[in-house]
């Protein structure tokens, strides 16, 4: 059970938040900082 969790679960997880983050939140975070409305300061 130990050798699932750590040989496929935890990089599993792991590749999930980073590949989820890099290309669903960056991609998502760059288009909508061109499309969205300039705040005055």
């Amino acid at each position: 059970m130990m050798d699932y969790l750590i040989w496929n679960e935890i990089p599993v997880v792991l590749g999930n938040l980073i590949g989820g983050l890099a290309l669903t939140g960056l991609t998502l975070y760059t288009t909508h900082v061109r499309t969205a409305p300039q705040k005055a300061l």
